[in-house]
């Protein structure tokens, strides 16, 4: 096989192999709880959010608390 014709193998894999990645990951994200969420997202943060919790009353902004958790963060590295 040429390398030619194993790119060409490797575009067609990907054709089919991409969309359905992303079906795979749609429906993934559509079946998420917030708990799981908060739980990438905790993994994507570093580790500097240490046991967040989604909101327990109505009325906490979503907004309200990232940026809180942010602004609490930003403190922890600038101290020395």
């Amino acid at each position: 096989m040429t390398s030619e014709e194993k790119m060409k193998r490797w575009v067609d894999t990907w054709k089919v192999a991409g969309p359905e990645l992303e079906r795979i990951k749609q429906e993934e994200l559509r079946a998420m709880d917030e708990t799981r969420s908060a739980e990438i997202f905790n993994l994507l943060a570093g580790g500097w959010v240490d046991n967040w919790r989604p909101p327990e009353r109505e009325t906490d902004h979503g907004l309200v608390i990232q940026q809180h958790h942010f602004s609490k963060a930003h403190a922890d590295q600038r101290r020395p």
